[in-house]
Parts: C-alpha cells; structure tokens; sequence
C-alpha cells in the first residue's frame, strides 16, 4: 500500500465480518488509487483471525475492533469518526478496484459536489451486477413473498429512469461533508441503509449518481454466507423499518402481512428442500429464527440481537 504517510484526500472505510481472504484482496487493490488515501478498517467481531492478519500484513490500516457485530451502519459510522480525508469511500471488503477509473469518479464529484456516487458493479465472472436499486415498497415486497420477483424484474435501464433509485452500499463514493450532513448511516438498520442514505440525500438536495465509467468487483454476500441467520432476519425487518421511517403506517401494516408470508412460504419450502443440501437446512432454521425476531419486532417494537 501507499500514499499513507502524508494528509489523505480519500478514506477508505471498510467494515469486515470474517471475510479475511476477500479484505486482503480488496486492500490490495487500493494501490490503483495514486492520490493520498487512509484505510479504516472496522470489524465486527471476526474469528477467522481478520484482526492478527490486517496488523501483521498491513500495519498502516487504521483499525476499530468490535466486540460485537454492530452491523453495517453503526460502524461505517464508527469509520467515519477517524476519518480525515476530503472524500469518503465506502467499500465492502468483498468488492476490490480494478483499475484506475475511480479517479474519473473523483473528477466528477469535483464538478458535481453535492452528489452520492456509485460504482458498476462486477459479479466474480466480469458480468454485470445489480449496482441499482428500486426503492422498496409494499408492491416489491410483496412480489418477494409470493417468488414473483424472480420472474419479473425491471432492467436497469428502467430503474434509472424512474429518478428515484437507490445505489448498491457495496461501494459509494461522496464528499465526507455530504456524509456528515446526512450523519452518516442509519444505526437502526442493519439493512437498506443504503438505500436509506440515497433517499435522504435526494431529499437534502444530492445527486444520487450511477457512474458506469467506474467498475468495481464484487463479491456478492460473503460476509452474510456466514450467518444466514443474521442475514435474512436483518434483511426482513429493515424493510419494515424502512417503511415504517419513510412511508404512511398503512404501507407498514400491508408490508408486515407480506413479510409473514414470505416468512411462511420459506419454511415450508426449505423444509422440503433441507434433505438434499446443508445449506438448506441452515436457511430453515435461519427463518424460524427470523419467525421469532419478527414477532418481537411486530408485538414490542424491539428486536432481538441479530
């Protein structure tokens, strides 16, 4: 790594969750970045020895140790706190730079600052990723529960003209100011805050920009392969909170109904499919898991420790 001794134009925050070979990966791909940069790497509570690894191969990433998992929010947040660069990468530590272009992303937010920028993602096999999203609504979340998403799904192209999308968190780029504007994440969700984040921003008066000139790998989910209980259970209920924040309580009574379905529906799918692979079986006790949170989320507005 370089460029670390002197004042960084760009901190890098990464929040880890035993995902060791990918982070290693993703830090060295950093080096395509020529202008100053610091790395703030986050974990949250890893045991697959993240914390030994990063102090003996890379000494010069400042690091905040968790003794807890404090979710993606709380500690991109946390990251945040050390940072002292102009701009703010957030990067997972499954996804790593190929080449150079970020600085053409950099370029732009110089000529556009008030912007919340993001990246193409790449699958493992170079074919595109879902790098934009639709604001999740009752509609699409009902067509979740009912499996009607994996037959009907608007393109790209469709989502972007709609002017009102969400960027992947995987990897966004913006001004550390906007960032704090914003106060960074929401610490209540462990999922769609960046969704979350882009609707605040588009709300605050920000551009929330898809910049294809800027290609990024991505190794989709690893963090959460580990802990399909955590995953799924987080996934779930922040949508709930997300409409619960954003939208009229009538879209939150509907979107509940529609997450006990799909809760439901799993059950009994994965019960049937849990003889024939393990990974099977983990998800169905990751949903009576999630049975559980959703219940105490729904009947005491709380929810249990993921």
């Amino acid at each position: 790594m370089k460029n670390l001794s002197i004042k960084p134009s760009v901190s890098i925050i990464i929040v880890s969750y035993n995902c060791w070979d990918y982070l290693a990966d993703c830090l060295k791909s950093l080096s395509f970045i020529s202008l100053p940069y610091e790395v703030i790497v986050i974990d949250n509570h890893s045991s697959d020895g993240t914390i030994l690894n990063l102090r003996q191969q890379f000494p010069e990433v400042k690091t905040i140790v968790n003794d807890y998992n404090a979710g993606f929010s709380r500690a991109n947040n946390q990251g945040f706190a050390l940072a002292t660069g102009e701009f703010v990468l957030i990067l997972n530590p499954d996804a790593k730079l190929l080449k150079a272009d970020i600085l053409l992303a950099i370029d732009y937010l110089k000529q556009n600052p008030r912007c919340i920028l993001g990246a193409e993602l790449l699958n493992s096999d170079d074919s595109e990723q879902d790098s934009v999203f639709e604001v999740s609504g009752v509609k699409s979340i009902a067509m979740e529960a009912l499996f009607l998403s994996y037959f009907i799904k608007k393109s790209k192209t469709e989502i972007l003209s709609q002017n009102a999308f969400g960027l992947s968190g995987a990897c966004l780029l913006m001004y550390a100011n906007c960032y704090a504007e914003l106060n960074g994440f929401d610490n209540d969700l462990f999922w769609m805050e960046d969704i979350d984040l882009c609707v605040r921003g588009r709300k605050a008066g920000m551009q929330i920009v898809y910049f294809s000139n800027w290609k990024v790998m991505h190794h989709v989910g690893q963090s959460g392969k580990k802990n399909y209980k955590s995953a799924i259970a987080n996934q779930l209920i922040s949508k709930l909170k997300y409409l619960k924040k954003h939208k009229p309580l009538i879209h939150f009574v509907f979107a509940s109904l529609f997450v006990q379905l799909h809760i439901i529906f799993r059950l009994v799918l994965f019960a049937l499919l849990s003889p024939f692979q393990r990974k099977n079986r983990l998800k169905y006790f990751a949903y009576w898991h999630t049975q559980t949170v959703f219940f105490n989320y729904i009947f005491t507005g709380k929810t249990l420790g993921f």
